[in-house]
């Protein structure tokens, strides 16, 4: 499981600094199945709200069925 600082720039505010775990889908601060379940709903339904940056899990900047693959390998590990 890897940890990210990603930084949020507000039009000319100050730069906001954003810690979270790949694959934390739903933000809770826990890679779970819960976020694989979020992720597969987004990507099939359009539905669940998801954490774009934690759920680009193969880091291609798209959020793909790629990314579910590989996050379901991570949890069975």
């Amino acid at each position: 499981i890897y940890t990210f600082l990603h930084t949020l720039s507000l039009h000319d505010a100050l730069p906001i600094s954003m810690e979270y775990t790949a694959g934390d889908v739903n933000f809770d601060g826990v890679f779970s199945i819960a976020d694989v379940i979020a992720l597969q709903k987004w990507l099939t339904e359009g539905k669940e709200p998801v954490y774009w940056k934690a759920a680009d899990y193969h880091q291609d900047n798209r959020l793909t069925a790629s990314d579910f693959t590989l996050m379901k390998r991570a949890l069975l590990k």
